[in-house]
């Protein structure tokens, strides 16, 4: 995250004119214009199995939720939240997290981080939490409050909650986030867990989901070998396309998601699973082989793309006919085809399969096309592998579709594994938002930090106008 998000915020209110692109850094602008990129409202990243009670959990999976305060003054910062982390069963938990060790969730506000309360760290309570519910009945008597702070020296500040390992069985659980600067809370979008996606998991309201063959597929979120998976799936023949309109100021972008994709089988030698049957042992052509002799089929390779709308009612370009029917009117189109898993040189592919048959004690058993829950541990602990860019420019402000999409139904065993979809605007070096002219008449406009105006602001930091003068306060 770079140090602009307070030109950001000037900038989607049309206050500051878009700069030239020498010496161009890039500035994160996903909260300005793009919504539930996480498919969790308020929040980026991934991870989340579930809500009730109204709290959060992630069961079986490495996860990181987070948000960003744009240009945030220097002071020091308190983040509270109800958590705690399981390791395990309740067994291997109480046996495991002896002495912090293994309390691998923690609470985290810019480099600060502390780790999440483990379940049984205190003796002689009178309930250990095992469901949702029973969760929400403690935090609600103030039990399982985490705190971590920081001195902040000013600028971007992201907090949240995450976890990279992966862990079979594992459950963290949390609520109430809340953010304190001396004497000020800032507003924690959706920091209750109020607010969620339906359980069809289809985002009508953000997000549209006809693929080329005129269906109406969403992405896979929850499902599979258990747990939230960490990130999220497209798997096996079927086209996706999942996009969303938005409209965006004049400017230089770059759509942004961390993701790879893998054509055939899984990567362990000798090992492959069926579709929907049980892992067997037979000599195959891997993924891994398909890529190194080159063998992969260009047609099957998924892609992040922008386009203006087609015709009056700007329904995304679907096939080659519409896509053309864009370019041949002048209008814009780029895709970006997705990183292939073996373009990264590891020690350990996440795969789909189990080491050995039958499946030891402590391992995964199998999946018909990967392992999300060991994509999310790479993708989580290493946030710049594998991540894809598209860049684009607009002339002038402009409404238009970003999305991912892949448009052929074929091949089986194929699989994409995706988190963070993000958004970045290129501005020059600067250190935020300048005084221009002062009109000492004008009426005074107060905006959030995502750019919303406020009627009547209360405690919390604030983009003040008048005229245009534009200034960062913090009312307390």
């Amino acid at each position: 995250m770079k140090k602009m998000y307070l030109r950001n915020a000037a900038l989607a209110l049309g206050l500051v004119a878009f700069a030239g692109t020498a010496n161009a850094d890039w500035s994160d602008v996903t909260c300005l214009y793009l919504k539930n990129t996480s498919f969790m409202p308020g929040w980026c990243g991934s991870g989340v199995s579930g809500f009730g009670a109204g709290l959060a959990e992630a069961w079986d999976t490495p996860f990181e939720i987070y948000q960003v305060i744009p240009d945030a003054p220097a002071g020091k910062y308190t983040l509270t939240a109800n958590a705690f982390y399981r390791y395990g069963s309740i067994e291997e938990s109480k046996a495991g997290m002896v002495n912090g060790a293994n309390h691998n969730t923690y609470l985290f506000i810019g480099s600060a981080k502390t780790p999440v309360e483990g379940l049984f760290d205190k003796d002689g309570r009178s309930l250990y939490p095992n469901s949702m519910d029973e969760a929400a009945a403690e935090f609600a008597k103030g039990e399982f409050v985490n705190t971590v702070e920081i001195d902040h020296k000013g600028g971007d500040l992201k907090f949240g909650i995450a976890n990279p390992v992966d862990k079979l069985d594992q459950w963290a659980i949390f609520d109430d986030f809340k953010l304190v600067v001396p004497n000020v809370k800032i507003e924690v979008e959706n920091g209750g867990f109020v607010k969620a996606i339906s359980n069809d998991k289809r985002d009508n309201e953000i997000w549209e989901h006809t693929a080329v063959d005129g269906q109406y597929r969403t992405i896979q979120m929850n499902e599979g070998n258990g747990g939230g998976k960490g990130c999220f799936r497209l798997t096996n023949a079927s086209a996706r396309n999942l996009g969303q309109y938005v409209t965006l100021p004049a400017g230089t972008y770059r759509l942004g998601m961390q993701s790879f994709f893998r054509h055939g089988h899984g990567n362990n030698e000798g090992w492959w699973v069926a579709c929907k049957s049980d892992a067997v042992e037979t000599e195959v052509v891997t993924g891994y082989d398909n890529h190194k002799s080159g063998n992969e089929d260009a047609l099957n390779l998924p892609v992040i793309y922008v386009s203006e709308g087609l015709g009056a009612e700007n329904y995304k370009p679907l096939d080659a006919d519409e896509i053309k029917e864009v370019t041949d009117a002048g209008k814009l189109y780029k895709e970006v085809p997705v990183k292939c898993l073996y373009d990264e040189t590891l020690d350990k592919y996440p795969d789909n399969v189990p080491s050995t048959s039958p499946t030891p004690a402590g391992e995964r058993n199998w999946n018909d096309s990967g392992f999300e829950q060991q994509a999310a541990a790479l993708f989580i602990a290493n946030p710049d592998l594998y991540r894809n860019y598209l860049e684009f420019t607009l002339d002038t402000e402009k409404s238009v579709w970003v999305g991912f999409k892949k448009d052929v139904n074929a091949p089986a065993f194929w699989w994409w594994a995706f988190r963070n979809l993000t958004l970045e605007r290129q501005v020059n070096g600067g250190s935020g938002v300048a005084d221009i002219v002062v009109d000492e008449n004008a009426p005074v406009e107060y905006y959030n930090l995502q750019g919303v105006r406020v009627a009547n602001p209360e405690k919390g930091i604030y983009i003040v106008k008048q005229g245009s003068k534009v200034t960062k306060q913090v009312i307390k």
